[in-house]
Parts: C-alpha cells; structure tokens; sequence
C-alpha cells in the first residue's frame, strides 16, 4: 500500500533569553541528555522552544550528533538542515534548523522502539487500542492516497494541538482492496479496516510554536 508523505504544518520558535527565564526553567545542560520525556506543546525531552544548535551540541555532546540536510517526513517540503541526534540508533530524533541553520523549528522521530515518549505512554509503535484511550475514543485518520496521508485528527484531548502524529499500517500485512479502499478516504480509528491494516504511530512531530 503507498503512502503518501505528512502534509505540511508551518513552525516558527519565539523564546526569551534563558538568562531571563526563572530557575524553574533553568537551560538544560549535559545531565539532561538522558531525558527523553516529551512534554506536548513545552518540551521535547531537554529540547524547549528557542533550542539553537549550540545548545544541542552541548547537551548531547558533538559526537552524539549529525548535522547535515535531511529530508523531512512529507512530500512537498525540501531537504533541509538539521542536527540528527543519536543518529543510527533507536533513539534518533531529527532537529530542523532555520535561521542560517542555528535555530530549531520543529523536531520529528520516526524510529519504533526508542526511549522518547510522553507522560501517558504515547511512542513511536503505540498501536490504535492504546492511542484510544489516551485520546479519549476513536478518532479520524486522514486518508491515504494523498498528501498527509494517516494524520490524526480533533480528538478529544490536547495532544493533537500540540503534536502532529501520524499512523502507518504495518508493513508486514496485506490488505485487501476493500481495506485500502476504505482507508482511501477519510477514516475511524475504529474502522474494522484500521484494525486489519495494524496501524501504528509511525511519527511524532513538534513545531516549537505549537
């Protein structure tokens, strides 16, 4: 089954100077490399809105990261630079960089099995039963077939305001044409063919403004 890339979502960072910020809101430093809680709409693991490169290199230390163009998960975007983090492993997150390519504007992980994760469990491989629950019933799917394909829609939670995730069938099924049919529209999470296709979290994406 083909499926086509996210769609766009536009994000820009605004931030005050961490020495204005209280002590609460401390920078993160070096210690913190092992934090891989996301905290939708305020963090991502040690990574705050108004992260520079900089900062990065010295949380996880330059070893620990890639800098160079990387493409990002959807069709109608450019390569673009970014710093990968712990890249090659479970745990690679990629930081999109604008502003001459110091700056971070969104950060994106798509590896199944790392330690990155929310407080109520939300990870790269969640599967649609768990998905439910946290987001308070089924929700909608957008359709394959098109662009920003297997995006989740209004739910009755905040997470979706505050990250953009998507879901991909998996690989490893064959579905039927009547599923992928189904799923060629606009769809419940809780579509007898959702639950055929195994659908999981494949992405999870935070633009700093959201």
């Amino acid at each position: 089954m083909h499926i086509t890339p996210i769609s766009r979502r536009h994000a820009l960072v605004a931030a005050a100077s961490a020495l204005a910020l209280p002590a609460a809101s401390a920078p993160a430093s070096a210690a913190d490399k092992d934090n891989f809680v996301i905290v939708p709409g305020k963090s991502f693991g040690p990574i705050r809105k108004g992260a520079t490169l900089a900062e990065l290199e010295r949380i996880y230390g330059k070893a620990n990261i890639r800098v160079g163009m990387e493409q990002p998960p959807h069709g109608d975007f450019q390569k673009q630079r970014a710093a990968v983090i712990f890249p090659g492993t479970r745990d690679e997150a990629a930081a999109y960089l604008v502003d001459g390519g110091n700056r971070v504007e969104r950060v994106v992980i798509q590896k199944a099995g790392g330690r990155w994760r929310t407080q109520e469990g939300l990870r790269i491989g969640t599967d649609l039963a768990a998905l439910e629950k946290m987001l308070g019933g089924p929700f909608t799917i957008s359709a394959y077939g098109q662009d920003g394909g297997g995006a989740i829609g209004q739910t009755k939670s905040a997470l979706p305001r505050h990250l953009f995730i998507r879901v991909a069938p998996d690989e490893k099924k064959t579905l039927s044409a009547a599923d992928e049919a189904a799923m060629n529209k606009n769809f419940r999470s809780n579509h007898p063919a959702a639950r055929r296709a195994g659908l999981t979290v494949s992405v999870i994406w935070w633009d700093l403004t959201r």
